[in-house]
């Protein structure tokens, strides 16, 4: 029993000796994992509708948010990245007010996989993230993308989606989370996949032009151009312009849609910053006087205002937008006022709108916001309404 003992006793001294001798173990994964970059977001909002014609019901409703975002630290060119969203209803002015906009409380965003590749100016990403284009719809998109930036000033972009969601938002602008989609769930018989593809072309970040192409088959082959140009008149006045010409190419089959035709849309809004904290602008949009549904599945509108309901009202088109945009920024608030005049020929409707938003950084980590947005038409075709919006959010 003794001779036992005694083995136990050099045997722990052994261990407590090799351990207090031996280098640390790093813990690779660890210390992989703790690099990358963590955002958490949580507060609540507050979104209201009050319609002026009174056989509608005014909705609103208030609820609690939470967003979390990682993204690991890039490793022989590999990172990865998540983004989890949620919202709880507290209150509701009628049952049903908030289900109608969340129809989920919860989405997974964005989870992907980014790789930039060695010895050329490409990355190559996968998975759920948002991909961004004139006329695409969508918070957020299933797919790939191919990036490459080898030749100076010029970058080359092509994509595929197969999934997406249309509002995918935890905030106040009454949007919510609306499920994921196929793209193919736009019509019976149309391509299961949407494609996309750029190039932008970028002179000294004076000038430059963006042609871009989004196809789905036997729905729409949407083809156009981003270009914008500045000026700088001194170390605070600069004037600009940035325009964007689309053609939305139907490919809807006769038999399904006989009247359907290429659809044409601009906009051309030129601006002043009088110093770095007031910048002016006015701006016009319009769509041609043909029919076709150019908003049909993951295409869509750049109208540039909040709602614009009549611009355009559907598929027979024929509307033009003109306004003007303010945007204030002077510690700690941020303040953008936006004016529209919306002339729908189609169905001979005439609008106003009004979009201002203001943001106060209360702290370094806690913000608020507020929203309205007022919009009244001619005629009987659409009833006037003023959207309003409130949050209170804390970022870590």
């Amino acid at each position: 029993m003794k001779k036992a003992m005694r083995w136990s006793v050099l045997f722990a001294g052994i261990l407590v000796g090799w351990a207090s001798a031996a280098e640390p173990v790093t813990d690779v994964a660890a210390d992989y994992f703790q690099a990358g970059a963590f955002t958490l977001q949580a507060g609540v909002a507050a979104s209201f509708v009050e319609n002026q014609d009174e056989s509608e019901i005014c909705p609103g409703f208030m609820f609690g948010l939470l967003q979390m975002q990682y993204t690991t630290p890039e490793r022989a060119g590999l990172q990865f990245g998540a983004w989890w969203l949620g919202a709880k209803n507290i209150w509701q002015n009628h049952p049903d007010d908030y289900d109608t906009i969340y129809t989920q409380d919860s989405d997974l965003r964005e989870l992907y996989a980014k790789w930039n590749t060695p010895f050329t100016k490409s990355s190559i990403q996968a998975g759920r993230f948002r991909m961004k284009m004139t006329g695409l719809d969508g918070n957020s998109h299933q797919g790939a993308e191919v990036i490459n930036q080898d030749i100076p000033h010029l970058t080359l972009r092509a994509a595929v989606i197969d999934r997406w969601i249309n509002n995918d938002r935890v905030d106040m602008f009454y949007k919510g989370i609306t499920g994921w989609v196929d793209a193919n769930d736009v019509r019976e018989g149309s391509g299961r996949e949407y494609w996309l593809g750029s190039a932008a072309f970028d002179w000294n970040k004076q000038a430059g032009i963006t042609p871009f192409i989004g196809y789905q088959e036997d729905v729409m082959a949407m083809y156009g151009a981003d270009l914008y140009v500045a000026h700088k008149l001194d170390e605070e006045r600069t004037v600009g312009m940035n325009a964007t010409m689309v053609v939305y190419g139907n490919e809807t089959p006769h038999e399904v849609q006989p009247d359907y035709d290429d659809v044409f849309s601009w906009l051309v809004h030129s601006y002043v910053t009088l110093n770095t904290n007031l910048m002016l602008g006015l701006g016009w949009y319009g769509v041609s006087d043909d029919r076709g549904n150019i908003a049909a599945g993951l295409f869509d509108t750049f109208d540039p205002l909040e709602e614009d309901r009549t611009i355009p009202y559907n598929d027979q088109n024929n509307a033009q937008l003109y306004y003007a945009d303010a945007t204030w920024s002077f510690d700690p608030f941020d303040f953008t006022l936006v004016y529209g005049y919306g002339v729908n020929d189609a169905i001979g409707v005439r609008s106003h709108e009004v979009d201002a938003v203001l943001s106060v950084e209360l702290t370094e980590s806690l913000q608020a916001k507020a929203f309205a947005t007022y919009n009244t038409y001619s005629g009987d075709e659409v009833s006037d309404y003023t959207k309003m919006g409130l949050s209170l959010i804390y970022t870590y």
